[in-house]
């Protein structure tokens, strides 16, 4: 392929050189207008800035200082924690370019393998769950919060139906029924079908 020259790459002003509409491999491209150098994201992909207050930052510094020490920390589950609490998805070097963050999360992740390491049993036998007087107060706990659960909703449930044969009595008297009416057995429907052989 040759190489344009300048001067062919020149849009000529000649009137009669192509006809109207008709475009020539020796006319240049139109060139797009540069942005800067910056690459636009289609929307929705944008990346939101992580550290848009001090107080975040604070509060992000907390959850890496003060993560649980029986709970296993890598970047994936802080990350998709904090995605889950700020509405975003970030990557770790959106924390990890904060030396004051990178230092924290080394330090805490330190302690935890530390802790894990400690609970972990030797001999590879998993450690007796011993039931202490403290379990046992829980469970006495919780079943007598369901026990006064319960009640309640009995005692709701009589309300609902003491104000009903209230209501039920009357009316009964009111349309000049006897209590010996009220008591009588409730007549069977025959439908003509016959259950008994």
């Amino acid at each position: 392929m040759a190489k344009r020259s300048k001067k062919s790459a020149k849009k000529s002003t000649a009137p009669d050189d192509h006809p109207e509409g008709w475009k020539y491999a020796d006319e240049p491209r139109p060139v797009r207008p540069s942005r800067g150098g910056k690459r636009s994201s289609p929307p929705g992909k944008r990346r939101l800035a992580l550290m848009t207050t001090p107080e975040r930052y604070r509060e992000i510094l907390a959850i890496i200082e003060h993560w649980p020490l029986n709970r296993p920390l890598d970047w994936k589950v802080l990350m998709d924690l904090i995605g889950a609490r700020y509405h975003g998805k970030w990557t770790r070097q959106a924390l990890a370019k904060y030396d004051d963050l990178q230092d924290a999360f080394t330090k805490r992740l330190g302690q935890v393998e530390e802790a894990m390491a400690k609970a972990k049993p030797k001999d590879g036998k998993k450690p007796r769950k011993a039931r202490t007087r403290d379990e046992q107060v829980e469970y006495l706990k919780r079943q007598l919060d369901a026990a006064n659960k319960e009640i309640v909703d009995l005692k709701v449930q009589y309300a609902i139906l003491d104000n009903r044969m209230a209501r039920w009595r009357k009316n009964a008297l009111g349309r000049g029924m006897t209590v010996a009416q009220l008591d009588k057995k409730l007549q069977e429907n025959d439908r003509g079908r016959s259950d008994k052989s």
